[in-house]
């Protein structure tokens, strides 16, 4: 019997913890290198030019936030984000 196409991409997108573990620290370090890297471009920023600033800081942050769903799993994180009790 075939695997069906579901059981292959749960199979391709199955992570160990340590794959996990690994994931997290790496996301998270480059995460908090750009947001800390964006200080460097504030002069830019006072100069009249924001661009390279927001660019660091905002793909910084993101990452960031991504990094913890390697632990979590992005479904479980996605619903954490968006709980009521979080929007307000």
């Amino acid at each position: 019997e075939e695997p069906s196409l579901t059981d292959e991409v749960k199979e391709f997108c199955s992570l160990t913890w340590e794959q996990r573990l690994i994931g997290f620290a790496f996301c998270f370090c480059a995460g908090a290198f750009l947001s800390f890297f964006s200080l460097v471009r504030l002069v830019q920023l006072l100069k009249g030019n924001p661009t390279p600033f927001a660019v660091c800081f905002t793909v910084g942050n993101v990452l960031s936030l991504a990094s913890s769903m390697f632990v979590v799993g992005p479904s479980k994180q996605a619903k954490a984000m968006f709980e009521p009790v979080r929007l307000w």
